[in-house]
């Protein structure tokens, strides 16, 4: 069964507006975009995805991420992050067919047209995609097609923050 997760909600209305913690929460994602991956976002993936693989009753399970529009920033953006994972999920015995790709090599992103370059590591196996921004569900719908049209099982979008436009 396909899905999505949150972390944060990203308030896009003026600062003025915004309680205190709204403001750290879009400053965290704002530095996070710029290529600082703040501890509190790497611990709260590693929450999210240690969710899933302890849902995961198959094990059969992968991991990657959605590339920025450039390809630069998409490893100033997750290099960190990903090492951070592998760190921290290593250790444990049931992650053995968990593929984690640092190098970003399961997707390519030219001109934001998103292809899977290695079929054979997702095909029949659950992937967990992260991605920055849930916005309108266009690119959600987009990388679950391509996903599924490459042979994974089960989808679940991993997002950073669910981009609100009203006050709360």
């Amino acid at each position: 069964m396909d899905s999505v997760e949150f972390i944060y909600d990203y308030h896009s209305l003026d600062a003025d507006t915004l309680s205190i913690d709204q403001r750290r929460v879009n400053n965290l994602l704002y530095e996070f975009k710029e290529g600082v991956c703040d501890e509190e976002i790497k611990d709260k993936v590693l929450q999210k995805l240690k969710k899933v693989i302890d849902s995961n009753t198959d094990g059969r399970l992968a991991v990657c991420f959605v590339p920025a529009s450039k390809l630069e920033m998409t490893v100033e953006r997750y290099t960190e992050l990903a090492s951070f994972i592998n760190q921290n999920l290593s250790g444990i015995a049931y992650l053995n067919t968990l593929s984690l790709s640092p190098d970003f090599d399961e997707f390519i992103d030219e001109r934001r047209r998103i292809t899977c370059r290695f079929p054979e590591r997702i095909k029949g196996k659950t992937v967990v995609f992260i991605d920055m921004f849930y916005n309108t569900g266009n690119s959600y719908k987009e990388v679950v097609d391509i996903l599924k049209s490459n042979g994974a099982s089960n989808t679940i979008g991993l997002y950073l923050a669910r981009v609100v436009r009203k006050p709360s």
